[in-house]
Formats: structure tokens, sequence, C-alpha cells
């Protein structure tokens, strides 16, 4: 995303004044930092800085929508050819690679919500909002259509919440790609308890101390030491289920 901006490019756009004269005196009455634009004509350059959140906000739309049109496909393709074998090995290590055995509309599902990702992790970044802040606003254009992303991703995703979309965050950091399939599987293992280190030794921690605790009291505390974090926590009958409570409890 650019960091100056002369007055032609910025004359008109929310938050500033519609004519140059406009513009270049509001620079002056709020003694906006510049830098003498380079090349031909001159002129001055403002820092995005300066302007005013409304000005970023829209400036930071426009660069993702740059980023999204016609290029996210092309891009992610491309990163899959030419991605190193190092790569790929430190991926694998980390858990972020497990997406083989995923098809049809769970793998459509996982690519859907990786490029919604990737617009929310580019919006907060380029609009100068604090993260929380850019992520709320970022779910609000989404589903006011503001944000640009093919089409086949909004058809899966025509709206998001905020709470739904913080959950994608933390199973894209805990689970890798294979996380935002959906519960595809079920497979051994996999569990929220299992695939989350700090649910998994609070559990046995706590049923180490109280091997006895039902499934609703651990569940309360959970959501209590928790309540604060990212974490995907599970259910009351996901924690029955879960085979990290059935071994703790057997030993």
């Amino acid at each position: 995303m650019k960091t100056h901006y002369n007055v032609k490019e910025l004359a008109g756009l929310p938050g500033l004044p519609k004519t140059l004269s406009g513009l270049i005196r509001k620079a002056k009455d709020q003694n906006w930092d510049f830098r003498k634009q380079q090349g031909r004509g001159g002129g001055k350059e403002y820092p995005i800085d300066c302007l005013p959140q409304e000005t970023r906000s829209h400036l930071a739309v426009k660069a993702i929508n740059e980023q999204q049109a016609g290029q996210v496909s092309a891009k992610q393709v491309k990163l899959k050819e030419t991605m190193t074998d190092v790569q790929i090995q430190a991926q694998q290590e980390s858990g972020l690679i497990a997406t083989t055995n995923i098809k049809g509309k769970a793998k459509l599902r996982m690519e859907a919500k990786t490029l919604v990702l990737n617009a929310r992790r580019s919006y907060i970044q380029n609009s100068g909002l604090k993260a929380s802040a850019g992520h709320l606003h970022f779910c609000m254009l989404y589903n006011e259509n503001q944000i640009q992303i093919d089409e086949w991703v909004r058809d899966f995703i025509p709206s998001v919440h905020p709470a739904t979309v913080y959950r994608w965050v933390t199973r894209l950091k805990t689970e890798g790609n294979s996380g935002l399939s959906g519960h595809y599987g079920k497979r051994k293992g996999t569990s929220k308890i299992e695939t989350q280190a700090p649910l998994k030794e609070f559990t046995l921690g706590m049923l180490r101390e109280f091997p006895h605790m039902s499934s609703a009291l651990l569940h309360r505390a959970m959501q209590e030491r928790f309540s604060d974090s990212e974490l995907n926590l599970p259910g009351k009958r996901a924690l029955e289920r879960s085979s990290c409570i059935k071994t703790s409890k057997t030993h």
C-alpha cells in the first residue's frame, strides 16, 4: 500500500474536501507533513498518517480490492507451485499442511475462509486501526459488499460475524488450514482439546486435582479460565466425548 498521496489522488475521497484548493487549504491549516513529489510536475505528497481515519479506511479497502481483483486465485496456485521443500517441511512440522484428504465442499470451504482471512489481515495492516477495531470494521465492510473478493468465495460466505471470524483465526493458528474445512473426518486426536495445547494442559491438570469432576463443571471452569482468549472452546457434549478426558479418568 502506498504511504504518500498527492492532492489529485486525495481530493474528493471520504473525509476530505472535493476540490484541490480546499484540500491544499486543509493540509495547510492542519499543518500536514509532506514531501516533494518526484518526477514531472513536482508538487507535494502527504503521508497517510496525516489523513483522517475515514480516508485511511477507504484507502485500505481500495488496496485490498486492488490486490484481490483477479489475482487471489492465481497467487494461491503460484504459491503452491513455487513453495520450496524447506517451506513445505516447516509447515508440515507445524501442522499447517493436513489437507490431503479434504475434498469437495470441505476443501472449497477451507479455501474460501482462507481468502477471507487473507483479506482481513491485509485490511487491518493497511487501515491504521488497532487489531480489534480493524477486525470489526472489516466484518462490517464485508457484509456491505465493500470488500472485493472472488464471487465463488462470497457464494460460500455471503456474510460474516466477528465472533465467527475470530474462531477461524484461532483454528488456523492451532490446526492449520485443515481447521477451516469444518468438522471433517472426526479423526481421533483432532478434537478441540487435543489440538489446542493450553486447553489440553488445563483439562489434564483439573482432572488430576479433581478426578471425579463432571463435564459440566469442567466446561464452566474452562469458560471462566479462557473467557478472554481466542481459543475455540468445546461444548459440554464434546467434553464428554473427548478421548483426552476418558483417558485421564481411567488412570
